[in-house]
């Protein structure tokens, strides 16, 4: 009797080892389902399978760990990053915060925030190739907001990424073309330089390149002397841009009854409008021709020779200028009068300066400041100005805080003293800033 109850007492225990040993089968195979579930991305049924299990192994983290990631991929990164946060450093939860946080930042918009946050990881899932597309995201929101040299230097960084060097071509092109218009030819030409054979950048570097000179003066017939900065040379052109003469000359005053005047080792002479030398250079100054003469300086002393070279009125004054309506200024013993064009004196010394006539003005200074008298030598424009140059054209040059406009014969001013360099010929206007050469007809209308 005892030994049959022993028998049934070993054979229930063998029946329960057998139930407990199924059922752990099953939440194992039950587990194992739902992580398959967990890696396919169907995360409510892994979920719902873990919740099964109850508190068999870590299936109550998987439940929240599955939970959380189908909260992601709704969209609710509120929801999903509380319950990974509440996982504390199961799985790679912590990964998961920093992922999804970019991902929430991303989705807002906030593409340089979200950039910056999945580069903390950037071997985590997909975070490297997001945290580009974001940059390239943001590099067309710059653009399209105008701020090109933003767009620019993204695009850059971007490099090969999707269509970046084409976007950033695009983007360098606009600011180029912003440059030009802001009158920031210095920006402009160099962006264009970068850009190559894009488009018509080249093209357009040259451009900008053939309005690049430092000073201009104004020349008769239609011709104006420039100052090429790079070359530290002086060389003419017409109204049109056209450079005439190349930028080789040391010196090179404004063209006057076809001739110009150049120097040459410390000495000075004429070239025509062909460049040949007409008149040696041999005179320590010359000024230009006007009225057949021009005024020259030998030993210290001023005098005028005629457009063949020869010395018509000696070289007697301590300064002088050209001939204009008849009349010379001339300078002795520290003051200035006017000559007439066989040397003899018709307006007494009495100013500080004065400059030729023109227009039938002629500047004058006193005590510092600047006007204009008739040629009966009566002031006709008050001596208040800083500075000015004679007239041409009812112009004058006129100069206020190291910049210049232009007054009529009235002295009102015309054009505004805000460029770094002016001058006119032929009807026309050129203005030089920012280092960059614009010419204007009379109405306004740019030529070059």
């Amino acid at each position: 009797m005892n030994k049959a109850k022993r028998l049934m007492a070993i054979l229930l225990m063998i029946a329960v080892a057998f139930t407990f040993t199924a059922c752990g089968d099953g939440q194992k195979k039950t587990y194992e389902s739902a992580s398959n579930l967990l890696n396919k991305g169907k995360y409510a049924e892994a979920a719902e399978k873990f919740e099964k299990l109850g508190s068999y192994e870590d299936a109550s983290q998987m439940t929240m760990y599955a939970k959380a990631l189908n909260e992601a991929k709704s969209g609710n990164y509120e929801v999903a990053l509380k319950t990974f946060d509440s996982l504390g450093a199961f799985k790679d939860a912590p990964q998961m915060i920093s992922y999804y946080t970019a991902r929430e930042l991303e989705d807002w918009g906030f593409y340089e925030k979200a950039s910056e946050q999945y580069n903390e990881n950037p071997l985590f899932k997909d975070s490297q190739e997001r945290s580009l597309n974001c940059l390239y995201q943001l590099a067309a929101e710059e653009r399209a907001n105008g701020n090109y040299d933003d767009a620019i230097v993204l695009y850059q960084y971007l490099d090969d990424y999707k269509d970046s060097k084409k976007k950033g071509s695009e983007a360098m092109y606009s600011r180029a073309a912003e440059c030009v218009e802001n009158e920031e030819f210095d920006k402009a030409l160099e962006l264009y330089q970068q850009l190559g054979s894009y488009k018509d950048s080249s093209a357009k570097a040259a451009e900008i390149q053939s309005h690049k000179y430092f000073e201009v003066n104004s020349s008769q017939n239609g011709y104006f002397t420039v100052y090429n900065p790079e070359l530290r040379k002086w060389g003419v052109i017409d109204t049109t841009g056209k450079l005439v003469i190349p930028c080789k000359l040391d010196d090179a005053y404004p063209f006057r009854e076809g001739l110009v005047r150049v120097e040459k080792d410390g000495k000075y002479g004429f070239i025509d409008t062909t460049g040949e030398l007409v008149i040696p250079c041999e005179w320590d100054f010359a000024d230009f021709f006007s009225g057949g003469l021009a005024c020259v300086e030998k030993d210290g002393k001023y005098g005028f020779i005629d457009t063949t070279g020869k010395l018509v009125i000696p070289c007697e004054w301590d300064d002088a200028h050209f001939f204009s309506a008849g009349f010379a200024s001339v300078e002795k013993d520290g003051e200035w009068g006017f000559i007439d064009m066989i040397g003899k004196l018709v307006v007494p010394y009495e100013w500080d300066y004065a400059d030729s006539f023109s227009d039938g003005l002629a500047r004058v200074e006193k005590d510092d400041k600047y006007g204009f008298i008739d040629t009966t030598g009566k002031l006709v424009i008050p001596c208040e100005r800083d500075f000015a140059f004679s007239f041409s054209d009812g112009l004058a040059r006129v100069e206020k805080g190291d910049k210049w406009g232009l007054i009529d014969t009235t002295g009102q001013i015309v054009i505004p003293c805000e460029y770094d360099s002016i001058a006119y010929s032929g009807g026309y206007i050129a203005l030089i800033k920012n280092g960059y050469l614009t010419i204007v007809d009379k109405e306004g209308n740019r030529v070059f």
